[in-house]
């Protein structure tokens, strides 16, 4: 009797063992949530002005910097703008010819003074003297303002000009190219890049891990890249509700990439149950 009962207190304690065993590897399973790894930003680039492409300077797939020239528009007018109000500002003749004529007026209106302190002038030649040297005075003032005016346009068709130069706004990739030399553009988009040196992952997670899972963790990212190793990405953002009708909530992970080493595209799997709190950032 002893015997049988040592045996069937064991057969229990296996049977306990092995439920213990198969919930500890389905609590395992559910620690790895799929996810996909997306570039952290995309930005489709337009023109700020209306005009025809004139040079392509990127392709598709082209690595390019922030503020790197993309595309050119045909800026024939504007160049011709920027010319004539580059000449209009470096010309000094009319200052010079309305200064030469206030010299003028000052001198005949010192001689007035002296012709009338010795009893040759008239009163009425004095004040048309003042009146010619305070005339031709304003002309030379009217004359700088005009090169100051000119100087004030060639910034405006310098900013003219450059609205036809069509510059990176990020540091990325081109992913798509949109449309080729000879074509019109009037608020398409010319290129989409993607930024690859940062990507993300969502992931949807069960109701069960809400309130576990919080900004500034760490999680290990696997991407299913055949012999492709981890790396630890960092939560930037979780829900702070739940989606009633999946039971679910949704979180998002950043990705430091800048050797570009793992694509943009790749499924991934996050292990959740061993995240842990990231250092506070300085």
């Amino acid at each position: 009797m002893t015997l049988l009962h040592n045996a069937s207190s064991f057969c229990r304690k296996m049977r306990i063992f092995c439920v213990l065993a198969t919930t500890s590897l389905a609590s395992y399973a559910q620690a790895q949530v799929g996810c996909l790894i997306e570039p952290s930003q995309i930005s489709e680039v337009a023109s700020l002005a209306p005009g025809t492409i004139a040079e392509l300077r990127v392709e598709r797939g082209s690595v390019v910097k922030r503020g790197q020239i993309l595309a050119i528009l045909s800026a024939d007018l504007e160049r011709a703008s920027l010319d004539a109000a580059k000449q209009r500002a470096s010309s000094e003749a009319d200052v010079a010819i309305a200064a030469a004529s206030r010299d003028l007026a000052k001198i005949k209106l010192k001689r007035t003074h002296e012709l009338m302190a010795l009893g040759h002038g008239t009163q009425m030649e004095l004040d048309q003297a003042r009146t010619e040297h305070e005339v031709t005075d304003h002309r030379v003032q009217h004359a700088k303002d005009l090169v100051q005016i000119a100087r004030k346009d060639v910034n405006v068709a310098q900013s003219q000009l450059e609205q036809r130069t069509v510059r990176s706004p990020i540091d990325g990739v081109v992913a798509e190219r949109l449309l080729n030399i000879g074509e019109r553009v009037d608020g398409k988009p010319l290129f989409r890049l993607v930024n690859l040196q940062k990507l993300k992952a969502e992931l949807v997670l069960p109701a069960t891990q809400f309130g576990q899972v919080r900004e500034g963790m760490s999680m290990r990212l696997q991407p299913e890249l055949g012999q492709s190793g981890s790396v630890m990405g960092q939560v930037t953002q979780v829900d702070k509700f739940l989606d009633a009708a999946s039971g679910t909530f949704r979180a998002r992970l950043s990705v430091n990439n800048f050797a570009q080493k793992i694509p943009a595209g790749a499924k991934c799997k996050v292990e959740v149950a061993n995240s842990q709190s990231a250092p506070a950032s300085r």
